[in-house]
């Protein structure tokens, strides 16, 4: 199928905890899997701990970040171009969404 779906059911994400409240992680893993997304790999950022959730992509694809920010109700994108990496997408989750 080559609808624009396509691309983000492709799309490899990896979600870390920025926050310290456990299991974070976990629960966002569930409901984008929920949602038909493959999570490749989730746990704890070893980044000190964010005050908001962001989405880092890291290959062009528009339409995919804000599909997945769609999903899950995060606003803040950037977008890296790094194509060394396994992961396309890195959700690192915030105070914002620990609350």
């Amino acid at each position: 199928k080559n609808t624009p779906d396509s691309s983000v059911d492709e799309l490899r994400i990896k979600i870390l905890n920025g926050t310290a409240v456990p299991g974070l992680a976990r629960k966002m893993r569930n409901s984008l899997v929920r949602e038909g997304l493959n999570v490749v790999e989730f746990g704890t950022s070893a980044f000190p701990l964010m005050n908001e959730t962001v989405i880092i992509c890291r290959k062009p694809d528009y339409y995919g970040a804000s599909r997945v920010a769609q999903l899950s109700g995060i606003k803040n994108i950037y977008f890296v171009n790094d194509s060394t990496l396994f992961n396309d997408l890195l959700i690192i989750i915030g105070q914002d969404l620990a609350r």
